[in-house]
């Protein structure tokens, strides 16, 4: 049995995303490199918007739509 987040899993299988967040110190002067992973039960804006809520500072993506629509949400 596996446990995420205090949620005991249930038998079976489930879809679920893995998102990778990474923190250059080559850009950013907010600490030493990092790299954080995110299981997710999609993958849509409302994802990447949860996993960078507070965020300030340069955002550099892949151009996946969702990276896009957080990102135009952040400049307005």
């Amino acid at each position: 049995m596996w446990r995420a987040s205090g949620h005991k899993a249930k038998l079976g299988t489930q879809k679920v995303w893995l998102w990778a967040n990474a923190r250059d110190s080559r850009v950013s002067a907010a600490g030493p490199p990092r790299l954080v992973y995110r299981f997710e039960a999609g993958r849509g804006f409302e994802c990447a918007d949860a996993s960078f809520a507070g965020f300030a500072g340069i955002f550099v993506a892949d151009g996946y739509a969702a990276y896009n629509r957080l990102a135009r949400s952040v400049g307005q």
